[in-house]
């Protein structure tokens, strides 16, 4: 069960919260656009920053929004219920512009996963990485290169 992302902390491995999405770009699964979490309803921006080699560990910026996933939808024409997981945005130059505005980058987390939501143990904020100089995410975050999936449990073992 997803834990809130209010609740997120960095280091405890759980399923996050991003179950309704509005994708603004897609390439096997969504890369830039915006989620909501399935417990408060908070509403993000989200961009891909990274992945890895074999395209299966993807890095994503997570920024607040002072709005709702409705609302976005609404303003954008989109036809978004509460069963839908992802829907792919197309919108107008104004409604880029509005979209652009709603972006709030202060308090803005950095997370890896694979699939869409998936899971992760990463969830930083990304003040403490300096804007000025490139960032290598994969070796930032401590995920081996060596490896597909960033260091999550092994998965359960089958008895035979």
């Amino acid at each position: 069960m997803p834990v809130c992302c209010q609740q997120r902390v960095h280091g405890e491995f759980i399923e996050l919260p991003f179950k309704r999405v509005l994708a603004t770009d897609y390439y096997d699964g969504p890369l830039e656009g915006f989620a909501e979490c399935c417990h408060c309803g908070a509403a993000y921006h989200f961009e891909m920053l990274d992945w890895d080699d074999s395209q299966d560990t993807r890095i994503f910026r997570f920024a607040p929004l002072a709005t709702t996933l409705d609302a976005i939808a609404q303003r954008a024409g989109c036809d978004q219920d509460n069963t839908s997981q992802v829907e792919i945005l197309s919108c107008n130059g104004s409604d880029l512009d509005y979209l652009q505005e709603l972006i709030q980058s202060s308090a803005a987390k950095v997370t890896a996963f694979q699939g869409w939501p998936g899971s992760s143990d990463i969830w930083l904020d990304l003040a403490s990485f300096p804007a000025t100089e490139p960032v290598d995410w994969i070796v930032r975050l401590g995920i081996s290169v060596q490896r597909r999936t960033p260091p999550y449990p092994p998965p359960p073992q089958v008895a035979p």
